[in-house]
């Protein structure tokens, strides 16, 4: 019953459907894995979302609930970028007005925007803000009390035909992923929506904010992952393309959620893959 003290954490948590499966019985699952898999612990609950359709499907709703509450005009604003160094808290009133910087193709002035509270869900850049709210207008909003440290994530896609899915098995049908550490999940290898083998990402921290170039190098660590998870039945020859994202880590391990209420400002820093699960949870959080 070894196993049970093992995931004993994971049933805790509400997973309970998590369990160890043999070397047979990964071979019945995902028959495209390589044959030295020694076993894996099955998740049935892990799952591919499309990175794209569920923010626009937050966005959606949002618009629905601003148009039942009565909320003139469009409830979403894109391209527009704050100067919070400009902006400035009135603690009487407690109202933000926030300054707006001048959008690309406009007339060269910016605009503004009144808020009862700002949200700084900023990613990578939420220090920054907090950091330039404090600086400027912001009625004694102290500084941020974490700073970010980038993390970049590459990924690798390759193409896969219509003769890869089941029952053929040379892609996987469930997302493969290592024994995850304290750092990391590791490097997962897993089919998309699209009939593409995405393996990523990586995991590694660097200086700049927005350098998301292709590391050549990295690519090669990459496709080496997915021949060892997949054996012979990996074919490198059919990358059609490749991404970096940047993770917007901190110094700290955990979320960096703070609310400075004097201020009517929420820093929501630090959300990092893990807060597409938890967005809900998080907004909830915010919201109370």
């Amino acid at each position: 019953m070894i196993w049970r003290v093992r995931l004993a954490p994971t049933i805790v948590y509400g997973d309970c459907d998590a369990r160890f499966v043999s070397p047979r019985e990964v071979s019945e699952l995902e028959p495209s894995l390589s044959d030295a898999c020694r076993g894996a612990v099955h998740i049935p609950g892990e799952i591919v979302v499309d990175p794209w359709l569920f923010p626009v499907a937050l966005a959606a709703h949002a618009r629905e609930v601003a148009a039942a509450s009565g909320i003139e005009g469009d409830a979403i604003r894109c391209g527009v970028e704050a100067d919070m160094e400009r902006s400035t808290f009135d603690p009487e009133e407690g109202i933000w007005t926030i300054e707006t910087k001048p959008t690309e193709g406009g007339d060269g002035r910016g605009g503004t925007i009144r808020a009862r509270c700002v949200v700084n869900a900023a990613g990578i850049d939420a220090d920054l803000i907090q950091s330039g709210a404090s600086s400027g207008g912001g009625g004694g909003l102290p500084g941020p009390s974490f700073e970010a440290r980038p993390r970049r994530g590459q990924y690798a896609v390759f193409a896969a035909s219509p003769d890869d899915g089941p029952p053929n098995g040379s892609v996987p049908t469930r997302p493969i992923q290592p024994v995850p550490s304290q750092f990391t999940k590791g490097i997962f290898v897993y089919s998309t929506l699209y009939d593409q083998l995405v393996v990523g990402p990586t995991a590694l921290d660097q200086e700049s904010r927005t350098d998301d170039a292709v590391d050549p190098d990295v690519r090669a660590d990459l496709v080496d992952h997915a021949s060892r998870v997949m054996g012979d039945r990996f074919d490198p020859s059919r990358l059609v393309g490749e991404y970096v994202g940047i993770r917007p880590g901190t110094d700290g391990r955990d979320y960096q959620i703070r609310l400075h209420a004097s201020s009517n400002f929420v820093t929501v820093g630090g959300v990092r893959s893990t807060g597409l699960t938890a967005s809900l949870g998080v907004g909830r959080h915010v919201a109370r």
